[in-house]
């Protein structure tokens, strides 16, 4: 009953605080085949706010043969499918889980990127036009697998970042911290022997990430002015991109542009990313605040809220958005975000004035 109860929680916070959902609305989900409970869940939580509910459903076998054939006609077909579904509604959430995370390994990167342009990118412009969207992540045996946990375990973690959260005294926290990094000609992140960057934030302004996109959530983001990147940065994590693992990446930037880089598992994946367009300027800088998450493994949507961190994104800004809330002018189809612990011996600097050391913020 406790599980359940929980699964009913969650699914009223993403109906009710996340998206607003009320009659009228049309709420599409997404989801992979196999998370069955949770898409009811969903369902039943926006019919009782009157909202009609529509499914985008997937399967990852078949989502695999659409991408390695690559196939002109069944292409067009999958991103007018999708489009349509995506014209229909007014609010929408996916279900940030997987039963293979892997899915793609060894798929051509050219057909993956191929797909991404002419089916995703399409539906997701919709999605994001509506300001009405969110990505919940959700319990699974593989990403429960990736942190070394039990299934029960990872499923009583997740829960616990998300529905044990305050948002209202974590938003608090996070507009003074944001206050200190708005419009700073020089953010020096620094960790000894791994990450020595700087970068400016001047002319930007940062936003607050409370519940409303990702969940679970508690960052703050920020559009780096995109030439300021001077240094290198180290992320020691195992994240999932494209299907692929990536992992210890370590990137060099000079005039904010990434010059070199290293990496620990992925390497030829990661040079194919970084061969995109505008893939080697930096799209966003965040700060992770959410004070519920400890553990060193995960999904990045995990990792990058993690309470004593930053991350950093090579590829696109959130574009779009003003520069004083978020935005940034970096165009690209990537966005990689790189995380990096500074609980052991890690330093930030706003304006050659130390403001976090060891994960702990100088000031109240």
């Amino acid at each position: 009953m406790v599980g359940k109860n929980r699964a009913r929680r969650l699914a009223d916070l993403v109906t009710g605080y996340s998206l607003g959902l009320h009659e009228g609305d049309i709420f599409l989900i997404e989801a992979e085949a196999g998370f069955d409970y949770h898409v009811r869940q969903l369902e039943r939580s926006a019919k009782r706010r009157g909202a009609k509910v529509i499914h985008y459903a997937y399967d990852l076998k078949e989502k695999r043969k659409l991408i390695r054939a690559c196939d002109d006609n069944e292409l067009a077909k999958e991103r007018d499918r999708l489009c349509s579904l995506a014209n229909q509604a007014t609010a929408f959430m996916w279900v940030d889980a997987t039963k293979n995370p892997e899915y793609l390994r060894g798929v051509n990167q050219d057909n993956i990127a191929r797909y991404e342009e002419e089916v995703e990118d399409p539906y997701v412009d919709i999605r994001e036009k509506s300001n009405r969207w969110v990505g919940v992540a959700y319990p699974s045996e593989a990403n429960a697998k990736r942190t070394g946990m039990s299934l029960r375990k990872y499923t009583d973690f997740l829960y616990s970042i998300i529905l044990g959260v305050d948002y209202a005294r974590l938003r608090k926290k996070m507009g003074q911290i944001k206050g200190r990094f708005d419009n700073a000609k020089d953010v020096h992140i620094f960790v000894p022997g791994q990450t020595d960057l700087h970068l400016s934030l001047e002319g930007r302004g940062g936003e607050i990430c409370d519940g409303h996109f990702n969940l679970p959530d508690g960052e703050i983001e920020w559009g780096p002015v995109e030439n300021s990147a001077e240094g290198f940065f180290y992320s020691p994590y195992s994240i999932i991109y494209d299907g692929n693992e990536l992992g210890g990446i370590k990137v060099v930037l000079r005039r904010g542009q990434i010059v070199d880089f290293s990496a620990k598992k992925g390497r030829r994946l990661l040079e194919a990313i970084f061969n995109e367009e505008n893939a080697r300027f930096l799209g966003e800088f965040g700060i992770g605040c959410n004070d519920r998450i400890e553990q060193e493994e995960g999904d990045v949507i995990v990792l990058e809220k993690k309470k004593k961190s930053v991350h950093i994104a090579p590829g696109g800004a959130f574009i779009g958005q003003p520069l004083e809330c978020g935005g940034g002018l970096n165009d690209s189809p990537v966005h990689l975000d790189l995380v990096c612990d500074l609980s052991k011996g890690g330093e930030l600097y706003v304006d050659g004035q130390l403001v976090q050391k060891n994960g702990l913020w100088t000031f109240k």
